[in-house]
This record gives structure tokens, sequence and C-alpha cells, in this order.
């Protein structure tokens, strides 16, 4: 799998690790694959990359609860209604697209479902 994705990466303490794993282990447990991924950390200041080994979970095609494919409205009333073990599906995605936003990142297809949520009778 070669992809490309901008973002932020979280540094954890070792002491800490083991915890915050089941807790995400957890939290991304309705279908999502947990991968190790090569990160390039981009560093503003220097203009120097750095190469580290990164987990993530990431949602494959076969997923059983993909949505991909449904319209942006129907998948937005969908989030809407639907909680996960750390609270509401819509909350997720609006607090995404605010921090995305913060740190400069664009992301249409989120920034688009997001105001689709935001439009969506509760």
């Amino acid at each position: 799998m070669n992809s490309q994705c901008e973002g932020i990466a979280y540094q954890i303490e070792t002491n800490s690790a083991w915890q915050i794993g089941e807790y995400l282990d957890e939290r991304e447990s309705g279908g999502y694959s947990r991968l190790y991924v090569e990160l390039t950390l981009n560093s503003n200041a220097t203009g120097s990359n750095t190469k580290v080994q990164a987990l993530t979970y990431i949602a494959l095609p076969e997923n059983p609860h993909a949505c991909e494919s449904a319209p942006v409205d129907k998948l937005a009333a969908l989030i809407a209604e639907r909680h996960g073990p750390s609270g509401s599906n819509k909350d997720y995605v609006l607090n995404l697209a605010e921090a995305l936003t913060a740190n400069r990142i664009s992301d249409p297809v989120v920034e688009n479902l997001a105001a689709h949520i935001l439009k969506t009778p509760q």
C-alpha cells in the first residue's frame, strides 16, 4: 500500500504506550486494521525530513462498515446519528475538520462532510 496523507503524528511516552494502545484498539475496533507505517516528518524550522515507524489504524476496502460509496448527504445523516466507544461520530468529524483547519491542512472531503453534517436535521 503506497499512499500519502498530511496530518499530525503524536509521540507517546514509553511508559504510557500499553495503556494508550489498549484505548486505541478499543476505540478503533469497528473495522479498522492496526498497521505500522513509515512516516516522513517534516520540520518547518530546519526544512529537513525524518522517517519514522508509526502505528495507525486504517479502514481497508474490505471493512464491513465502509460507506464511502454512499452519497455525502446519506453519509452525513448516518454519521450524525451514530456513536462509537469514544462518543458521537458527528462530534468526531466536526472536531477533525476544526483541527485540520487550525493546523492549515486542507481536506476537501472532510470539509464537505462536516458542512453536510451541520446541515443535517437532528
